[in-house]
């Protein structure tokens, strides 16, 4: 039987599966981590089905999964106990890259924004959503030229910590009275992309060429180059903490690591990153751009292709059209749908 890749930059664990969105459609898949089976459990509601990047961060709350938008005009909740949708408005469903991380404290799960002018607060409870009143830049620009925040964050009991792409500064929130601490961090050209915490130290990934940086918190910062390792532009997705600290590479087949001694060492087999975190179990999570997901928990790793039968996309596409119907869509070839998927959708 046929076999249909797919990539997904979205994702969260829940027991023994992994519920992720996929960059390239409008389709949400659920990976069995026992077995490896995969399925598809549905779509974003009132989005098309050709659309990609939809979903920014995806949340577990009890029986419900919370998928935050990236493009999506709205925050949507699965139930899973009988597959009914629920719908959060938004200011500004306009923005086109809203939301690509968020963090837990309590009853409230905290939206970290991309380009969205706003830090939102979700009441895990009843699904409020208010407003955090608080800069998303150091300098206080209520504008992003390249974003506000974008991927990895340190959470310490009720202390976030979030790295700017916009300065070389990184704010220290508060999730329980909502306070705030900005501290400028590294040089005044730094801009960075993401924060991972490493025996005692953070350490912030650039959002190009420039260092990455290892700070005790405090003022002690040291600075390891890494622009002379690359030619041309390069951009980063993020860091993490996985037995030492990773860089990944988003537009490029390359990660970066930094040993104990601050000596880096380049991996130009891997494929670009589109996630990579570590779970609040220990769950070691990454995808990439050539379909894989590594799973890594208590010594033990498994790598599953992210791919689905063509005959599930078929049926999941018709019942689509049932739904929905199959006009006013902007359809076209992508990754996930090919010419066959194509005529499925028109016919």
């Amino acid at each position: 039987m046929k076999r249909k890749e797919f990539r997904t930059e979205a994702l969260a664990l829940s027991e023994n599966r992994i519920i992720c969105a996929d960059m390239d459609s409008n389709a949400i898949f659920e990976v069995n981590l026992s077995d490896g089976a995969i399925g598809i459990c549905g779509c974003i509601p009132g989005e098309q089905l050709f659309a990609d990047r939809l979903v920014g961060c995806v949340y577990v709350n009890g029986k419900d999964y919370i998928f935050v938008p990236y493009k999506a005009s709205k925050i949507w909740v699965l139930n899973t106990n009988d597959n009914s949708w629920k719908s959060i408005e938004l200011d500004y469903p306009g923005v086109s890259y809203k939301f690509y991380n968020c963090a837990a404290y309590g009853e409230t799960l905290y939206l970290i924004p991309v380009k969205y002018p706003e830090m939102l607060a979700l009441n895990l409870n009843d699904y409020s959503l208010t407003k955090v009143d608080i800069p998303l830049i150091a300098d206080g620009r209520k504008e992003c030229n390249d974003a506000f925040f974008f991927s990895n964050c340190v959470k310490e009991n009720n202390l976030l910590y979030l790295a700017s792409c916009e300065t070389n500064a990184v704010i220290v929130f508060n999730m329980e009275n909502r306070s705030y601490e900005w501290k400028n961090v590294g040089s005044p050209l730094n801009r960075y992309v993401g924060i991972c915490k490493h025996d005692g130290n953070f350490w912030l990934a650039p959002r190009k060429n420039t260092p990455i940086v290892m700070w005790d918190g405090q003022k002690n910062v040291k600075e390891i180059d890494i622009a002379s390792m690359f030619s041309g532009k390069f951009v980063f997705w993020g860091i993490t903490d996985t037995e030492g600290i990773t860089l990944h590479g988003i537009d490029a087949d390359e990660t970066v690591s930094v040993d104990e001694s601050l000596s880096i060492s380049e991996n130009r087999e891997s494929a670009g990153t589109t996630f990579a975190d570590v779970m609040e179990d220990g769950t070691f999570v990454m995808a990439n751009k050539n379909c894989k997901l590594t799973v890594s928990h208590a010594g033990e790793t498994k790598e599953i292709n992210l791919e689905a039968d063509e005959e599930q996309v078929s049926r999941w596409i018709n019942i689509y059209k049932s739904e929905n119907g199959n006009s006013n869509q902007v359809i076209g070839e992508t990754e996930f749908f090919g010419l066959n998927e194509l005529i499925d959708f028109i016919m």
